[in-house]
């Protein structure tokens, strides 16, 4: 009759979502992400904002050297296409 309780849930946060935190005192924290629909609110206690916050600093020093990769890629492209475009006889 007892059992384990398994909650899933998933939340985009997109550029535009307004996102607030309430400090409850040393040790912990409620954020709360909100746009168009209903806010989500999830809590961290001062340990696991730590954990979490390292995580988003190395996901986002990852972010950014794919997108400096990327750029590179969409420029070496348009360089090609436009050496193409140039090779061409008029």
């Amino acid at each position: 009759m007892y059992g384990n309780l398994v909650v899933n849930s998933w939340v985009g946060i997109h550029e535009g979502c307004d996102i607030s935190y309430s400090v409850n005192g040393s040790d912990d924290v409620y954020f709360t992400a909100s746009g168009k629909s209903q806010p989500f609110e999830f809590f961290f206690n001062f340990a696991s904002l730590r954990d979490f916050i390292e995580l988003g600093g190395k996901a986002l020093a990852e972010m950014s050297a794919l997108a400096e990769q990327e750029e590179a890629e969409w420029d070496a492209r348009e360089q090609a296409a436009l050496g193409q475009v140039a090779d061409q006889p008029v």
